[in-house]
């Protein structure tokens, strides 16, 4: 694994305009294996 934590930092150009807005990362693991993660935002139409 890793011998410190992380912390990653997203820095978005726009906001979401949608009514969810996602957020994708894919990783080459040490194996060579793709991993990926994906965040969904569900946003306030107020």
């Amino acid at each position: 694994m890793y011998d410190a934590p992380i912390a990653p930092k997203i820095n978005l150009d726009k906001k979401f305009t949608t009514r969810t807005g996602r957020i994708n990362c894919s990783l080459l693991d040490k194996d060579n294996q793709w991993r990926w993660l994906g965040f969904q935002f569900v946003i306030d139409g107020n």
